[in-house]
């Protein structure tokens, strides 16, 4: 990146933090919409359903704090709700994980209906595992708040209210819909090997060391050895020829007994 890009970034990604908001709201500002959106599912009533929603949406950018993990699951359960009447079982059950994630005290019995379908739902994402999560690149100085609680990673199939401290005050915040473009002051790091494949990258540079050890061993003893042999070898030096030949060779016996064992490891775990 030139240097004018790099210069041109940092300006904007200022102005991309600033939030529009009339004040600066206390967390229990989101009690408020995701009481209301509840009690709207309950009673079928769609326009002040989405009225809450689009109230509690906005809520996020204006908070002084971080949101608490509680207060985190209430907003995620109301993306449930959301998510349930657009018919996607997928971001239904990711919404109910992201807000068991947050708290696992959350339940849905005291204000769900009865028998309601999504109660299967919220048993599904109770039983199924999350997918993994994706690391955060988080510069020096900065801490990224996800759900209620400093995080270095994002599990990128749910949703996440995501917030932004520098030297102890909140600079940002959004809630993030999996999909979406990551706010731009929020960067995913680049993506790690499978644990298997770093394991046997991991052997495989072992058996090259124990390789290139055991050869050099070799060739040590055998330098002590054409000395021992050698007419030019003065005598008194002979003994210490043959000690350090058989060391050497001795020792080099034992790191390929070592790098063999390693190489047919590796091979099994192909």
């Amino acid at each position: 990146m030139s240097l004018l890009a790099l210069v041109i970034l940092a300006a904007l990604i200022p102005a991309a933090m600033a939030q529009p908001c009339a004040e600066a709201l206390e967390p229990r500002a989101v009690v408020a919409p995701t009481r209301a959106a509840r009690e709207a599912f309950a009673t079928a009533d769609g326009e002040t359903f989405h009225a809450a929603l689009s109230t509690m949406d906005g809520v996020i950018p204006c908070l002084m704090q971080p949101l608490s993990a509680e207060l985190s699951a209430r907003v995620h359960t109301s993306l449930a709700l959301a998510a349930y009447l657009e018919g996607n079982e997928e971001k239904t059950i990711g919404a109910f994980q992201a807000a068991l994630a947050a708290d696992p005290s959350t339940e849905v019995g005291s204000w769900l209906p009865e028998m309601h379908p999504m109660h299967l739902q919220f048993h599904l994402a109770f039983r199924l595992d999350p997918a993994p999560p994706s690391l955060l690149k988080v510069r020096i100085g900065d801490e990224i708040w996800i759900d209620g609680r400093p995080r270095d990673a994002l599990i990128t199939s749910q949703p996440a209210i995501v917030q932004l401290r520098r030297d102890g005050a909140l600079l940002a915040g959004d809630l993030w819909h999996p999909g979406d473009p990551l706010p731009p002051w929020l960067e995913l790091a680049p993506p790690r090997l499978p644990p298997e494949t770093r394991a046997r990258l991991r052997l495989a540079a072992a058996v090259a060391g124990g390789t290139m050890v055991t050869g050099a061993l070799a060739a040590t003893s055998e330098i002590y050895y054409n000395r021992f042999h050698s007419p030019a070898s003065a005598y008194e030096d002979l003994d210490e020829y043959k000690r350090w030949a058989n060391i050497s060779g001795g020792a080099a016996i034992g790191a390929g007994v070592i790098t063999t064992g390693l190489a047919t490891w590796m091979l099994f775990r192909l």
